[in-house]
């Protein structure tokens, strides 16, 4: 309960205790574990939430792509938010084939259906505004702002960062997370100056976390390249903290909450010279092309040698972290919620 407005949440089991802590007065609505997963969440979605549950919203907001398909005489207006854009980019969906290819296809269909339904989107990155068609925006889109990241006040102590100067590249292992770039970089650093690695993130698309550690082992530097794995939030934290900097080397993205972190702990970033990573960091990194191995190698020898840089850096972050407010994003989505825009008649 919040004023006259009444919340429900609809989150996987996992989440449940996370925002019944968070939002003790709100609603919980919860699929079955064999459900939890798409496709069958969605399935969840489009028939016992909307149609048999006997829940009966006025407003269905959905902060990932797909907004429930209500049917009957209860339209509740709907807002979706495009927080996946890649079933949007041809190249990169085009780089996939089998199954991935067809989520991605699917997904693109289920996300277009939810746009030309929707009466709001919240859109994350001005990149969205040129891979989505505009007629599915139609004049309903608008940018919502990056929220801070939650840091606790006490971080643990890392339990996987070694004793010698190392980076970290916070992201699950996709074959469009340029990952690669970093290994060659690796590679034109001599040995007694090279840094350690760490990957942290879960091997996602498998084939692709193979091949890099083949690329690696190939090149002779796996030594320097530690698998770290699933790691938690803090962990996450306190090695970014610790770091010589956070290395985030994707080739495509939408705006993610990794450098925004990395710059609210004190981490110097070294990221892909892309348009999400420019509007998000601003001063506050030093950039490199995706694919150009030697710039990522001199970033990288930078942030080890240059104490001053990495100071300027961090002061920047916290700068930017600092003009950041964290409820923002959610009075821009109140305020359409308030206005009664696109209500059905």
């Amino acid at each position: 309960m919040s004023g006259s407005h009444r919340f429900a949440f609809a989150v996987q089991p996992s989440l449940a205790e996370t925002v019944r802590s968070v939002a003790p007065d709100s609603a919980v609505l919860i699929p079955p574990p064999i459900l939890a997963r798409p496709p069958l969440r969605l399935l969840w979605e489009n028939t016992w939430l909307t149609s048999l549950s006997g829940f009966r919203p006025d407003v269905v907001i959905s902060p990932f792509n797909v907004v429930p398909f209500w049917r009957g005489t209860l339209q509740p207006r709907t807002a979706v938010i495009v927080s996946n854009l890649l079933p949007f980019a041809s190249d990169w969906r085009g780089a996939y084939q089998g199954g991935a290819r067809l989520r991605l296809e699917a997904l693109r269909l289920l996300t277009s259906r939810s746009l030309a339904r929707a009466d709001k989107i919240f859109l994350l990155s001005r990149q969205a505004y040129e891979l989505i068609d505009e007629r599915l925006l139609a004049g309903k889109a608008e940018l919502l702002p990056m929220p801070p990241p939650a840091v606790p006040a006490v971080l643990p102590s890392p339990r996987h960062a070694p004793t010698r100067p190392y980076f970290v590249v916070a992201s699950d292992l996709l074959r469009y997370k340029g990952i690669e770039s970093v290994v060659d970089a690796l590679t034109l650093i001599s040995p007694e100056r090279r840094p350690a690695v760490l990957l942290c993130g879960r091997p996602t698309e498998v084939a692709y976390a193979r091949r890099i550690e083949l690329r690696a082992r190939r090149a002779g530097i796996h030594e320097w390249l530690e698998f770290v794995g699933p790691t938690s939030h803090a962990e996450m934290l306190a090695l970014m903290r610790g770091a010589r900097g956070t290395l985030v080397p994707s080739r495509f993205e939408n705006p993610g909450r990794v450098p925004i972190e990395a710059m609210a702990v004190g981490s110097p970033l070294l990221v892909s010279d892309i348009v999400p990573f420019r509007d998000s960091c601003g001063e506050a990194a030093l950039y490199a092309r995706a694919d150009d191995a030697r710039a990522w190698a001199d970033g990288l020898t930078l942030l080890l040698d240059d104490h001053a840089l990495r100071d300027r850096l961090t002061r920047a972050g916290h700068e930017r972290v600092g003009s950041l407010h964290a409820m923002d994003a959610a009075r821009q989505i109140m305020r359409w919620v308030d206005t009664g825009e696109g209500r059905s008649p």
